[in-house]
């Protein structure tokens, strides 16, 4: 199958399903941040927040809710937004290596995989009302790409190891130029709207 229309197959269903079970998702996820909140409150209240638990409970949850229907709702539009940037990172990594169209077909693969095990691991998730079951994702598809590239880079464990800690080297560079252009940004909007 052509490796972008797998992934942009994988996508669309995901998105599908995500979107018919968003509500019930949401309100799951709710519940086990409420725990987390109060340390986040304390945080606040020391800063100098002058409301109470209970409004800062329910502004959060809305925020919360709010901002897991909008991932959900424009999910095809991260996954095709985030294609590039995980190719262009991959290709920095194995610079030396292969060109970026290689880097490319392996990303769509990768990311078309990860949504298929991704949708049994939301189902889970929905089945047994954790949403902890989905969270657990994000660990698979990390090692899922280092056995990738491992196998395609025939590379040995200690070679996988050294390049998993360079693409988060790249990650973090990737993500301070992104700091350093916001505020720049943020000085040129600045100084054109005074």
């Amino acid at each position: 199958m052509n490796p972008l229309t797998f992934f942009a197959l994988g996508a669309a269903i995901a998105m599908i399903v995500f979107n018919v079970f968003v509500e019930d998702y949401v309100r799951m996820g709710t519940s086990i941040n409420e725990s987390q909140l109060e340390p986040l409150y304390n945080f606040q209240k020391a800063a100098g927040i002058t409301i109470d638990f209970e409004t800062f409970k329910n502004e959060m949850k809305v925020k919360n809710e709010n901002f897991t229907k909008n991932i959900i709702k424009y999910f095809n539009l991260f996954s095709f937004v985030l294609l590039p940037l995980y190719t262009l990172m991959s290709f920095l990594v194995f610079w030396r290596r292969s060109f970026f169209g290689e880097h490319l077909v392996i990303n769509a693969f990768v990311q078309g995989t990860t949504f298929w095990f991704v949708l049994v691991l939301f189902g889970l998730a929905m089945l047994f009302s954790n949403p902890w079951i989905f969270m657990v994702s994000s660990v698979f598809i990390v090692f899922y790409y280092l056995y990738v590239y491992g196998v395609f880079y025939k590379l040995k464990l200690k070679k996988v190891i050294m390049y998993f800690f360079k693409f988060f080297g790249v990650l973090i560079g990737a993500f301070l130029l992104m700091m350093v252009l916001s505020v720049i940004l943020g000085f040129f909007l600045g100084g054109m709207l005074l």
